[in-house]
């Protein structure tokens, strides 16, 4: 049984991707307590959906094929979705974690993107593992782009406000770090 928050149909509003249209299935539950997290509701579990009825909500975004999963944390529900992906192959699916929990090189492959979103100077298990396609971080000025250098060609610092003076640091910063856009 799949916990969902809710489910929408919408563009990516940050990252690589950003523009992209999906439909967005945000699952209920987190394993990290972020201020700046803009899905409170993540905490308390609205809605429990099995994979069955998930696919009955995907197909009123038809002919959409494309599928983010993102959070609260959906990896904590790792079984149930890939369980899903393997059963519905027509979807092509996109991830959005925090990337504290593994992935095998099979799990990662069924994948179209893998972005991995730190919410804390500790690097993920899926960087040092390889299985990302994207570094996203909340920026709220004092992040330490460094330890990220590394990893994945594609970094990106997304907002946590649009507050100017946080939007002009955050454009210092990647004046600063050439490797990341903002």
């Amino acid at each position: 049984m799949l916990k969902i928050n809710t489910i929408f149909y919408s563009s990516q509003e940050t990252g690589y991707n950003a523009g992209m249209k999906a439909i967005i299935v945000c699952m209920s539950g987190c394993n990290k307590k972020c201020w700046f997290c803009n899905t409170k509701q993540h905490i308390k579990i609205n809605e429990y959906l099995v994979s069955k009825n998930l696919k009955t909500e995907l197909l009123k975004y038809s002919p959409s094929t494309r599928v983010m999963f993102t959070g609260g944390e959906p990896l904590l529900q790792k079984d149930n979705i890939l369980m899903f992906i393997r059963n519905y192959p027509e979807y092509t699916y996109y991830l959005e974690t925090n990337g504290t929990i593994a992935l095998t090189e099979e799990e990662f492959k069924l994948f179209t993107w893998v972005t991995v979103s730190p919410k804390d100077d500790e690097i993920p298990i899926l960087l040092f593992k390889g299985f990302c396609h994207e570094i996203k971080i909340v920026w709220t000025g004092v992040e330490d782009l460094d330890l990220y250098e590394n990893f994945t060609q594609v970094k990106y610092l997304c907002s946590c406000s649009e507050l100017n003076n946080e939007m002009q640091t955050r454009r210092e910063a990647c004046n600063r770090h050439q490797a990341w856009r903002y």
